[in-house]
């Protein structure tokens, strides 16, 4: 499954002031100003619902062709454009949705946005800057992906793979004494456990974090 978590509608596009000669760039592409290039060599502009739909349609004929298409709007507010214009383009962006998921048998909705700006509605559900969700909104909008997207089982997976997680963040206060290395061989042999269990999952990650936790304050990787 493809997961799309869409943010905003708000797009550069190349200006006729962009460097193109000797480039592969034309002018109206969309890009990233990741080089800073100068203000002026960019228009800004939302894009139109028709716009949102055809670029994902073409997607959904050809990359994604065959799989199933999970979209959702993220709830964290563009405020760069106020709470007026972040709405507008959410606005865009849940119309365009619909109109994807209608259209085509392999997409399906998943309402992240509305579970946070309609079931919570509260700012306790925001962080500080009362624009991303809290910690307790997360899980909220976790636990009802987990509902409606994952069958029993992957369900299950999810939740062993979050404990490699959270263990991968646990801040340890007494490091290498013998109960924090007991943590880590327990850990590992866990990793190795679910990857032979799970073997389509990739946990390579956390095996090789725990082996190289345990070359630091052992200094055998766990043999």
């Amino acid at each position: 499954m493809v997961i799309i978590s869409l943010g905003t509608p708000w797009v550069y596009e190349l200006s006729e002031e962009f460097p193109v000669e000797g480039t592969c760039f034309t002018p109206g592409m969309v890009a990233a100003n990741c080089h800073k290039f100068p203000a002026g060599h960019y228009v800004r502009r939302r894009m139109e619902v028709e716009e949102v739909y055809d670029s994902f349609t073409e997607l959904l004929a050809s990359d994604m062709a065959g799989k199933r298409v999970l979209f959702t709007v993220s709830p964290v507010r563009y405020v760069k454009e106020g709470l007026h214009g972040s709405n507008l383009g959410k606005a865009v962006l849940l119309l365009a949705t619909e109109r994807i998921c209608a259209r085509h048998g392999n997409a399906y909705y998943f309402p992240a946005y509305e579970a946070l700006i309609d079931d919570l509605r509260d700012y306790r559900f925001y962080g500080e800057d009362f624009v991303h969700p809290s910690p307790g909104a997360v899980e909220y909008i976790w636990e009802l992906f987990r509902a409606h997207a994952m069958t029993p089982g992957a369900a299950e997976q999810a939740a062993e793979v979050e404990k490699l997680t959270a263990a991968t963040r646990h801040r340890v206060h007494n490091t290498g004494t013998g109960e924090h290395l007991r943590f880590l061989e327990s850990m590992l042999r866990k990793t190795q456990l679910l990857m032979e269990r799970y073997p389509t999952a990739d946990l390579g990650g956390y095996q090789t974090y725990f082996k190289q936790e345990l070359i630091k304050y052992r200094g055998d990787g766990g043999k």
